[in-house]
This record gives structure tokens, sequence and C-alpha cells, in this order.
């Protein structure tokens, strides 16, 4: 029911899934400049819109404007159920908390909005999310030299799908660190578990860098190039350079980059009621309260990290103790990989390569729920499950309204292409 016009920058999606699906090759040099400003995201990498070409191909009978957004659809249903195996992992013998964290997918209500239209995004939060179910695995049973070549190369079809996936790729490799520690390793499978998942990542993502460089010299990630050409279809400045600090300190970023992870629709300006940013935003405070509480635990921890640095094996370390570093090493991975994307974002929102948007944290999707849920169910005792509960319910009723909202403002249109002015 999401016209085209007002599904963030689908016009512009869409020209590289219908390019690719009709020509079977990347678009070059040539082929983005002589498509203008729909073809912005020409120099980007296109490995995220593999779903949408394989389903627009077969399915040739559909206008490519529904088939590919088959293709955000299927990744989204696969999101969830990565988020089911991984709260499995995460929450053994909580079944609750089991639950909690794919329903907080399903009803994520900007979460079904980016899974509504056609975009890389939604391809960039599977492939993170089941790296972080791969590498959990790991940290929680050892190192699989199989799994860490499933790790590279999903890596580079994230990092191909959206480059906020580097945040992930980051955060995993010292997540594959962790386990090899805290499961007793030997050095030689360590190197070779770490070496497997580098040289996959580098076969998977390496050829398009090359192909990068050879199209648009100097401009190796494409996002000079991608910049430029907005800026001359918008006659906007072609140099742009705000300073870091210039970000860091501007409320209406962070306020917008807040708003448009929860639920900012049309083209992030269609907002939800106030009190529904508040409401999140007090369950989130609550969940790092709960996280901050656990810091009394620390120097326990501490002391747990000393006595193993000191043991050569794992057999002399208690299991109960064991388990409690391993969940440590996977919510502090969970937090690397929040902490880096963001200071990208901020990064590039300096250079104007890319604004305060939210959907840049879905690659962060699964790390940021874990840590909410985590967070509410470290508060004592039957306060924690309460807490737990009035989220859910909340964000069921958050999506509700969400839904209604779009409904009543556009009913529903089997053609996508309704009120697109600009569609060539």
């Amino acid at each position: 029911m999401i016209p085209m016009a007002v599904a963030p920058d689908e016009v512009t999606h869409l020209w590289v899934v219908k390019f690719i699906t009709q020509h079977l090759r990347l678009p070059n040099h040539g082929d983005v400049f002589s498509g203008g400003l729909e073809a912005v995201y020409g120099p980007l990498p296109q490995a995220g819109y593999l779903p949408h070409i394989v389903i627009s191909k077969f399915l040739p009978f559909w206008d490519v404007a529904i088939t590919a957004r088959l293709g955000s659809l299927v990744m989204g249903i696969s999101l969830v159920w990565i988020a089911y195996f991984l709260a499995r992992e995460l929450y053994p013998k909580n079944r609750l908390a089991g639950l909690a964290l794919p329903i907080a997918i399903v009803f994520h209500p900007q979460m079904v909005f980016l899974d509504a239209y056609t975009n890389s995004d939604a391809t960039a939060a599977t492939a993170s999310a089941l790296i972080f179910l791969l590498v959990v695995r790991m940290i929680r049973r050892g190192l699989n030299l199989w799994q860490c070549c499933a790790v590279g190369i999903l890596s580079g079809l994230a990092v191909l799908s959206k480059y906020a996936a580097l945040s992930v790729v980051a955060a995993a490799v010292l997540g594959l660190i962790a386990a090899a520690w805290l499961n007793g390793a030997s050095v030689a499978l360590t190197v070779a578990s770490i070496g497997v998942t580098l040289s996959a990542l580098a076969l998977s993502c390496s050829w398009w860098f090359f192909r990068e460089f050879h199209e648009y010299p100097g401009d190796l990630l494409g996002t000079k190039t991608m910049r430029s050409i907005w800026a001359v279809a918008t006659n906007k400045p072609l140099v742009f350079n705000s300073g870091v600090w210039s970000v860091i300190v501007d409320f209406k970023w962070w306020r917008l980059m807040y708003f448009s992870f929860w639920g900012l629709f049309d083209n992030m300006d269609q907002y939800l009621p106030k009190p529904i940013y508040i409401t999140y935003f007090a369950f989130m405070l609550t969940a790092i309260a709960g996280g901050v509480l656990r810091l009394k635990e620390l120097p326990k921890l501490l002391n747990m990290l000393a006595i193993r640095l000191r043991l050569k094996e794992n057999d002399d370390f208690p299991e109960e103790n064991l388990e409690i570093l391993k969940y440590g090493a996977i919510y502090k991975m969970f937090a690397l990989s929040i902490i880096i994307n963001l200071a990208a974002m901020i990064w590039s929102s300096s250079l104007n390569l890319g604004g305060a948007q939210g959907r840049y944290l879905f690659a962060n999707e699964l790390p940021i729920f874990a840590l909410t849920i985590s967070g509410l169910l470290s508060l004592s005792g039957k306060c924690s499950k309460k807490l737990l509960w009035g989220f859910l319910a909340f964000s069921v009723f958050a999506y509700v309204w969400s839904f209604v909202l779009l409904a009543s403002k556009y009913g529903f249109h089997t053609n996508p292409y309704y009120y697109v002015p600009l569609w060539k």
C-alpha cells in the first residue's frame, strides 16, 4: 500500500534492480551518468539487491516494481527466523525472552516499513543477523572452520549490501578471537579460523572494489560519485564538510536518527505521535539502567577474567564462570558493533555522504533489541518480567498505530507506481 513516491529512495533503488534484471550485468560508469538522478545509487555496492533480482527473474510476468518489493519481504521474514534462533542461544532457559526477540522484530514499525519497499538495507540487516548468529554459536561452543568460512562470505555480502555492515564485520572478528580464547582453541586453529574468515571475506567482495577502482578512479567506495551526481542534479555544493564535532553536538541529528529508527515514514516526514517515541525512549533508558546495575558484578567478572588468564586450559575453570564470561563477550560484541556504526554514521554525515537515518542501524537490529531485552531482564524480581511484557505489548501497539496511520492515508493499491509523477 506504500506509493513509490513516499518510499524513501525506492525509485533510485529500483533503477539498479531494473538495470541488472534487464541487462544481466552491473551498471558501468557510462550507464550511471546517463541515468541521471535516478541512477545515483549505481556507483554503490549492488549485492543487497540480489534477492530482488532473483525473484524478478523468476516472476517475469509481474511488474518488477512488485517483484523487487518481494525481495525485501523475503529478507524481512528471514530476519525474524534468525532472531528466533539467536534468542535460543542467548536465553536458553527463559522462554519469554526467547520469544521476545523475534516478536520485537515482527512489530518494529520502521523495520516493517523498510521490508515493504525495494531497498538494499533489508538484505544487509539479514546477512548481518546471520553473521551474529554464527559468531554467537562459536563463542558458546567453540570455533568451526566451516562456520568461519560462512561468516566471511556473509560478511562480504553484507558489506556489498550496505557499508554500515562494516561495523558488524569488525565486531565479528573480535567475537571470533573471544571464541578462540574462551574455548581454549589452539594457536593453529585460531590462526586458521581468522585466516579462513578474512580470506572468504576478501574473495567475496574484493572483486567489486577492484571493479570500482577501475570504473571510478579515486573513488573506491563510490560514495563521492554518488554525492557528485546528487549535488549536480539538485544544484548543491560539490564539496561539503561540516566537521565531526558539529554533528556530535547537533541535537536535531540525534533526534532524526532516533525517530527514524523506530518509525518515521514517507520521505522521513510522517511522524508518529510524540508519546510513542517518548515511551520507546523510556524503555531504552530502563534497559540501560538494568545494564548499569550489572556493573556491580564487574569486580567479580574481572576476578574471573584474571583467573582464566592464568589458566592454560578450561578444564580447571568452573563451567558456570566460563558461561558468564562467554555471555559477557557476546554482549560486548553487540555493543561494539553499535558504537562503530554510530561513529561511522557521524563521520559520513559530516561529509554529507549519508544523513541521520535510523535504517543505517538495521545492520545492528538484533544487537539493539538483544541488549534492550537483556537490560530489562537485569532488573530485579518480577519487575523485569513485567517490563519485558510491557515492552512487547507497547511494540504491538506502536505497530498497529503505524499500520492504521498508513492504511488510512494511502489505502491499498496493487500498483506501487501510484502517485509517482517523477517516474519515467
